[in-house]
């Protein structure tokens, strides 16, 4: 009976002993596979950081390539609000000199009292210089406060011949 137990002893003693190789094995194994999946993490990290570099640089340049497209179009579209502010102003110019030219030529038909009429057609000439003077700040800016001088003078010129035409025409009464 003792032989049979130290049989059974030695057979359970063996089982054990494969036991504790067979996890020994499965130990190497796990520690090595624990090294491959650290290698593939830090593998994996690294690309998806360069990955993330790659797009941000990506979107960082379509970004400034919007914002410059962007910038051009308000240019554009500002050169052409300017352009048409040109063209009403240039437009507008022409028509009160046309009619600064049909009053002027009405009075100079009719020149029945020269004195009066004179101050009147010095009056009616703030259309066309007003209007020519102002047309010409919007186009040229570098301009404008020359041709401000222009139109203060003329103004205080026409202030002085109001005066004068009030004087005219209610003095002789």
């Amino acid at each position: 009976k003792i032989a049979h137990l130290n049989n059974e002893l030695s057979t359970q003693m063996k089982s054990m002993h494969d036991l504790q190789s067979s996890l020994n094995q499965m130990q190497t194994l796990v520690h090595h596979e624990e090294n491959e999946i650290g290698g593939l993490r830090n593998f994996v990290g690294s690309k998806f950081n360069f990955t993330m570099q790659n797009i941000d640089a990506i979107v960082n340049e379509t970004q400034t390539t919007l914002n410059e497209e962007v910038q051009k179009v308000n240019d554009d579209v500002s050169s052409q609000n300017n352009f048409i502010a040109y063209e009403f102003a240039g437009i507008f110019a022409v028509l009160g000199t046309l009619v600064f030219l049909w009053h002027t030529t009405s009075h100079l038909r009719d020149m029945n009292e020269p004195f009066v009429q004179r101050k009147i057609l010095a009056i009616l000439w703030m259309c066309p210089i007003y209007s020519v003077t102002s047309w010409l700040g919007l186009v040229f800016t570098s301009a404008e406060p020359y041709l401000s001088m222009i139109k203060d003078f003329y103004e205080a010129y026409c202030i002085y011949t109001f005066l004068s035409f009030l004087i005219a025409v209610l003095g002789r009464r």
